[in-house]
Order: structure tokens, then sequence, then C-alpha cells
């Protein structure tokens, strides 16, 4: 089965759009969402409507907490501010779907969190050190995760505790063959709001049977999601770092 992996969307509607053309033209059967469909973005409300229509996985992230618990004095300026607006705009219905997430999922052989596997929701995971602390919390063959908006993979030796970073090429791309002897933590970077320097949607495909992880990078316009954002009032700063994919 060919699972679509979507991260940190963050109420990008032109980005999403063009990601999930992509993968229906993929094939995919079953989308994969490890968190953060709301914050930042101007369009809350209709990416949660694109997504229900979708055969869809769904697990929080820290900007659905946030949005849930109302628990906003740990975030940055923006991020505060845009949760602020975005409950504004989200009905009770809404948030009723939202409080429905599950922190964590499994999937077949995988695992599905914001995180990482030792902080599910909040786990930045950026470096050898801290990878080899969130294998030593997973017992499933791959982790699909978020958080960082970076795309990125690290793979441990089942048989020992060695690990080794898996980066994405100069174009932000992955490709990935998985190896039965090791497992794995995929960060599929993000939608909405990338974070390396490459203002294009990431989109990533797993194949269980090929036993394969591929990211693309999209194009999308994403003045016309800056200026969504600019006419909100939400900061200027939200839309702007788009054009530069920070």
């Amino acid at each position: 089965m060919k699972y679509g992996i979507l991260t940190d969307i963050h109420g990008n509607l032109e980005a999403l759009q063009v990601v999930l053309n992509f993968l229906e033209e993929k094939g995919a059967e079953v989308i994969v969402v490890p968190g953060d469909v709301v914050g930042y973005g101007a369009n809350p409300g209709e990416c949660l409507e694109l997504l229900v229509k979708r055969n869809v996985l769904l697990v929080r992230g820290n900007h659905e907490e946030a949005l849930l618990s109302g628990n906003i004095s740990h975030l940055r300026a923006g991020a505060r501010a845009a949760i602020t607006w975005t409950r504004q705009q989200l009905n009770q219905d809404w948030m009723d779907f939202l409080s429905k997430w599950p922190g964590w999922l499994v999937e077949k052989d995988f695992f599905v969190c914001h995180g990482s596997p030792d902080n599910l929701l909040s786990g930045y995971v950026y470096s050898i050190s801290a990878a080899r602390k969130a294998f030593a919390c997973l017992n499933y063959y791959v982790c699909f995760h978020g958080h960082t908006h970076y795309p990125c993979g690290y793979r441990q030796k089942k048989d020992g505790n060695f690990v080794e970073m898996i980066p994405a090429d100069f174009n932000g791309k992955m490709n990935l063959r998985l190896d039965p002897d090791w497992r794995y933590l995929i960060n599929a970077g993000s939608v909405g709001q990338p974070r390396d320097g490459l203002p294009l949607a990431c989109a990533g495909i797993y194949d269980d049977v090929a036993m394969t992880f591929t990211l693309e990078r999209l194009n999308y316009p994403v003045d016309q999601a800056r200026e969504k954002i600019l006419a909100c009032g939400l900061p200027a700063s939200l839309g702007n770092r788009l054009l530069r994919g920070v």
C-alpha cells in the first residue's frame, strides 16, 4: 500500500491542494498526517475540510494541543498570535473534532507521532544524540514524524546502538530504500512552512510493499498564501518566511 505522509500543513491551503493532487496522481491510498494541520496559515478550516474528505489518519501536533488547551505562553509571539486567531475561526464542532486526535498511532509496521517517540508532541530530532534517545523509545520498524519542518532521516542498526543521519539531497528531496536490518526515523518536513531554505511544499510517500520512502518538493502559489496571511492581520513575518523557506 502507498501512504501519503504529510506533516506541518499549518493552514496553508495552497500548498495542501497541490500536495493532495500530487498524491492522488501517484496512487497514495491512505494519507497520514503527523500533526500541526493548523497554526500560522490563513485557512485552518479549509485545510481540515479537505483532509476530512479523504482517507486520513490524523495525529495531534503541538499547535492542535495549544489550540485545545489554551496554553500558549511557551510559544513564540507569531505562533501565539496565530493560535489566538485560529481559535476565532474554528467553531466548536471543529474543536471537538481536533480533541479526538490521538497523540500517536500505529499503522501496520510503522509508528506516527508529531515530535519524537520520546516526546510525542514537542520532541525535536536535530542530531544523532536526539535520534538515539528517540530510538530507545521506538518499538517499530519506522517512525514518521514532523515538528522541525526540516526533512531528514535517521537509521539505527537493529542489533546495536549505531545511529546515522540520512539527509535530504540538495533539492530537499529524499529517496530511500528501507533495509530490514535497520530501524528508521523519518521526518517528512513540512507541507505549509518548510524551513530548509526551500519554499517548496513537502509530499512524502511510503510504499510498504516496495519498502521505499520518497519525498518530493512541489511548487505552489506561495505569493497567494502569503497575501492571505497579511490580509488576515496575522504577523507579516509568518507570510514573509514562506518566500524564503525558513
